[in-house]
């Protein structure tokens, strides 16, 4: 009789052990779930958080920079960190490059550039005087604003709506970018 005492206590303890330890592995597999979904959320709040910002709070800057002259005006720009602004300063080393721009929609200037640079499309909401890469092979200072997913290229200093088309007026114009 006392043997079956021991054995029923035993495989009581035993029970009881699993029980518990099962407990403890759905409170971590909850916490490991929940922790997931933390990490998860706080992605989704960061990328939300660029919706909105302009273009040069987005993209980190570089200490380069870059000379804009049209029409007897220059402007200077601080490039942004990115493949895209290595290959067009690679470009730029050989020498000034000169683009014709057009006006489009009453809010930015595109040129074609000789070559296609690397892309970093991401969305982003552009203002005055944001330079952007679009499709990889246009150049694109801003005047207005827009969202879209672009490359971030850099950005004006001191960029005015006003400054920027009193030198580049409202119709095409040949604009010289340069280190």
């Amino acid at each position: 009789m006392r043997s079956f005492k021991v054995a029923a206590v035993a495989l009581t303890a035993a029970l009881a052990a699993f029980a518990l330890a099962g407990c403890g592995q759905a409170a971590t597999n909850q916490q490991t779930t929940d922790n997931s979904a933390a990490n998860a959320n706080a992605g989704n709040a960061a990328a939300a958080s660029n919706e909105g910002q302009t273009a040069d709070q987005v993209q980190a800057a570089t200490n380069q920079t870059l000379t804009i002259q049209a029409n007897g005006t220059t402007f200077h720009a601080t490039l942004a960190n990115n493949s895209s602004v290595d290959a067009l300063v690679s470009l730029l080393q050989e020498g000034p490059l000169t683009l014709h721009m057009s006006d489009f929609s009453n809010f930015e200037k595109v040129g074609d550039l000789p070559q296609s640079l690397p892309r970093n499309d991401q969305q982003i909401s552009t203002g005055a005087g944001d330079l952007i890469l679009y499709q990889g092979n246009k150049f694109v200072i801003y005047y207005g604003e827009n969202n879209w997913d672009f490359t971030y290229l850099g950005h004006v200093d001191g960029a005015t709506k006003e400054a920027l088309l009193g030198a580049f007026g409202a119709a095409d114009v040949d604009v010289t970018l340069s280190l």
